[in-house]
């Protein structure tokens, strides 16, 4: 990734769970040092719940609760954090995708066949309000399917005439 500034608050990460992987795309808002040091604590926050929810069976919802609680007890109330985090478990026919979207840029899916999904569902922002709460969204891929997720940084680019790239060419 490349801030647009020397130091920003999206953050990608992987964490090998058995039989698949947990990933997190998150953007806190804002600009700096203030958004990249609560990019660091939720980050290291995520890790620790996915430790506990592969250890102790919580969901992926559950886990963004958590996240949630944290960043809200923790921030002023105009910080909060958009994310998108998944669970990938790897079947024969392709895969199982548990999703939870915290206000984030809709995920895609791209079929093996070229068509385009967008899943629009999802909740609010992370750390936002206290009593916010998160759902799960279960997803198939087949063999060939790829699911995106992404920040508005690729979104909100722009080319040098300012024009942004947008979530129409995205999608193309």
């Amino acid at each position: 990734t490349v801030p647009c500034t020397g130091v920003g608050g999206d953050f990608y990460d992987v964490i090998p769970v058995p039989n698949g992987f947990v990933a997190i795309v998150a953007d806190v808002c804002g600009k700096g040092v203030p958004a990249a040091l609560l990019a660091s604590m939720v980050q290291g926050k995520f890790h620790g719940q996915v430790g506990m929810q592969t250890a102790g069976g919580d969901s992926l919802a559950d886990a963004v609760q958590a996240v949630n609680a944290f960043v809200y007890s923790r921030t002023p109330p105009e910080k909060y954090v958009t994310l998108t985090v998944l669970r990938y478990t790897h079947l024969k026919s392709g895969a199982q995708i548990e999703l939870v979207n915290g206000g984030h840029v809709a995920p895609m899916i791209v079929r093996a066949d070229g068509r385009v999904e967008i899943i629009r569902d999802g909740d609010l922002p992370v750390g936002l309000l206290d009593f916010a709460r998160f759902h799960m969204i279960h997803l198939t891929l087949a063999v060939g399917d790829r699911i995106v997720l992404l920040s508005d940084g690729i979104t909100e680019a722009e080319n040098e005439d300012g024009t942004q790239f947008g979530f129409a060419e995205l999608q193309r």
